[in-house]
């Protein structure tokens, strides 16, 4: 039989490329931060319901990242990636034209599933695009895109608003056109729909499957050795 070739090595370029959507997400998940003063003054809202609106991002994180995961594992890493950037893009949106508290929750809310989509699909794109070869590379680019988006969206904005008029509009303005070229970058990322997992017998869940896996190289490592078998003349006899 021919032998298969090789797939074609992704060039160095698209492994970085592949980690400018985290950095563009983690840029929105902060650039509000300095603006709440500004909301506060115009809206008007307590320290306490500043908090609520913090706990909506929390929610809307904790719950993309139990999903995301799973769901890019399973279809792709473009059909998460891709709904992720689009509810960034509608925060960016609500940000933007803000009057009400409840425009603030609803904003907060879509970009903390964002961000946990990103932190789900966007880094293990990353490590997709990069291959085995470069793992390293890929854990090292995504981690710092996610690092300095973090930082640099309350940079941006504090920037922003210091030195263009109407702040709560340019800010997210600015992040909507990086947020555009992320989407474009996902849609020519050079990733692969990942193959069909090997189910284990008994159940398909994926945590249920890692877990099981845990557990054997545990038992593996450190179970007591087994004793070694008597002799065929000792095996009468009572153990000593």
């Amino acid at each position: 039989m021919p032998e298969r070739q090789a797939a074609p090595r992704t060039p160095t370029w698209w492994v970085w490329l592949a980690a400018w959507p985290v950095t563009a997400v983690f840029v929105l998940s902060n650039a509000a931060t300095p603006l709440y003063v500004l909301w506060q003054r115009d809206i008007g809202f307590s320290q306490g319901t500043l908090t609520v609106v913090f706990a909506f991002y929390i929610v809307g994180l904790l719950g993309s990242l139990l999903v995301s995961g799973v769901v890019s594992d399973r279809l792709g890493r473009k059909p998460v990636l891709l709904p992720a950037l689009a509810l960034a893009l509608a925060a960016c949106a609500i940000f933007a034209t803000a009057t009400t508290v409840t425009a603030l929750l609803v904003a907060r809310l879509f970009t903390g599933i964002a961000v946990g989509a990103v932190v789900s699909a966007g880094m293990a794109a990353v490590t997709d695009v990069a291959g085995p070869e470069r793992r390293r590379l890929a854990a090292l680019l995504a981690s710092c895109a996610m690092v300095f988006g973090a930082g640099l969206g309350p940079l941006l904005a504090g920037v922003l608003s210091e030195t263009l008029p109407a702040p709560t509009v340019t800010v997210f303005a600015v992040e909507a056109v990086l947020l555009v070229t992320a989407v474009l970058a996902v849609l020519r990322m050079p990733v692969r729909r990942p193959a069909a997992p090997v189910r284990a017998p008994g159940c398909a869940c994926p945590a249920c499957r890692a877990a099981t896996a845990s557990i054997s190289l545990w038992e593996s490592r450190y179970s007591p050795p087994a004793s070694p078998p008597r002799p065929s003349c000792c095996r009468s006899a009572p153990p000593c």
